[in-house]
């Protein structure tokens, strides 16, 4: 998984090469906030690797939990990268997500990252899950419920925002994140067409991504929930009401409803 790309090139086979890449950090200059961000976690992993080079011994690893694995690496890196946004709060523990709940999905989550609007909920945008290692059952299963957790997310937004239409709802994204040990996978879920869901892993800049498509996600939803002014009294003015509603139901209901009583 990348994060930015920040000028290190290379991979460091010993202590030497470590100072040299830590050198090259320290002498870059962020161009933004989000760069500055990237910047404090390459300082992070660095340290580590150079401070606490003993966190990675295979013997010690073998020991590490699930919860080590957040506290001890993957805690800092989302917090730094997503925490700095006012509209993103991150949830940490096995919680439920209203979304979820609606469609009788009531399963948790490791980590849900909240889209705010002036401190106030809006719903939930990237949902994580995490192992201490790569285990085919489990990452089937936590891959089931992130796919789940993003066809309701879909589910939610075409109830709520009833001024979207049908070509809006097909090119919304819904992020995922999935962790296993030191590895990681980020992945969207989309709508192609009626009733087809498509999942795609992102390769490239995965965390600016996110953060990108979480951005876009928030102010999908603000246009699809408020209608615009001009339009709405361009329709006063020619008598012409609200007009119907696109016919979304079918999108949505019944895949999620069939995946709701598995």
């Amino acid at each position: 998984m990348k994060l930015f790309p920040l000028p290190v090139v290379g991979i460091a086979s010993d202590n030497a090469d470590l100072k040299k890449i830590n050198e090259i950090v320290e002498r870059y200059h962020p161009l933004n906030d989000e760069e500055e961000s990237v910047q404090d976690i390459y300082k992070f992993i660095l340290k580590l690797h150079t401070k606490k080079s003993f966190y990675f011994l295979n013997e010690r690893i073998l020991e590490y939990s699930e919860q080590d694995f957040i506290v001890k690496f993957w805690g800092y890196v989302m917090e730094t990268f997503f925490g700095g946004d006012d509209h993103l709060l991150i949830r940490w523990g096995e919680t439920m997500s209203s979304s979820n709940k609606k469609v009788n999905l009531r399963m948790k989550l490791d980590m849900r990252v909240m889209i705010l609007k002036q401190g106030r909920y809006v719903m939930d945008g990237l949902n994580g899950e995490y192992a201490r290692k790569h285990m085919n059952g489990k990452l089937y299963k936590d891959r089931l419920k992130l796919v789940l957790g993003g066809m309701s997310y879909l589910k939610e937004i075409r109830e709520t925002c009833q001024y979207l239409e049908e070509k809006e709802i097909t090119g919304i994204k819904i992020p995922f994140i999935q962790i296993m040990g030191f590895n990681a996978i980020v992945s969207i879920i989309r709508l192609e067409d009626t009733g087809l869901f498509v999942t795609e892993d992102l390769m490239i800049k995965a965390l600016s991504l996110v953060k990108h498509l979480l951005k876009t996600l928030e102010e999908t939803i603000e246009e699809g929930r408020v209608k615009d002014n001009d339009d709405m009294m361009k329709n006063i003015i020619n008598e012409v009401g609200k007009g119907p509603k696109p016919n979304l139901k079918l999108w949505v209901d019944k895949i999620c409803g069939d995946l709701a009583r598995l």
